[in-house]
């Protein structure tokens, strides 16, 4: 009986261990902010929003790890289509921008942690 429960509990936490290494090996989380966007990123959600003319815009869509063939971290982002012609309109630059397979990096320097999307900087935001 001891040794099974011995058992669990070491396979319990060789679990969580390797949740925790995945984790960290992973995307961004939090939010960052650039000149015009700000990213909000939540397990494998991301939210983009920007202030426009006459109001805030936002979308939701989202995002993918991966590596190019010279081993460089690179990000997908995924969007919903757009309901009519207008949205299209609204929010086609912002999809356009956030497409597949962007060069990624991540850094930090005196003025905090970043991340840059296809050489685009975003801070976290404070």
């Amino acid at each position: 009986m001891k040794k099974s429960i011995i058992k669990v509990i070491a396979f319990a936490l060789v679990a969580v261990m390797m949740c925790a290494v995945l984790v960290s090996c992973g995307g961004p989380s939090g939010e960052y902010t650039g000149k015009v966007y700000t990213l909000k990123f939540s397990g494998s959600e991301v939210t983009v929003s920007w202030k426009g003319l006459l109001d805030t815009y936002t979308m939701t869509g989202e995002f993918e790890m991966g590596k190019d063939d010279d081993g460089n971290k690179t990000i997908s982002f995924t969007w919903p289509e757009g309901e009519s012609y207008a949205d299209d309109i609204i929010y086609g630059g912002a999809k356009a921008f956030f497409g597949k397979n962007l060069k990624y990096n991540e850094g930090s320097d005196d003025n905090g942690k970043y991340i840059e999307i296809s050489g685009a900087r975003f801070d976290v935001k404070k």
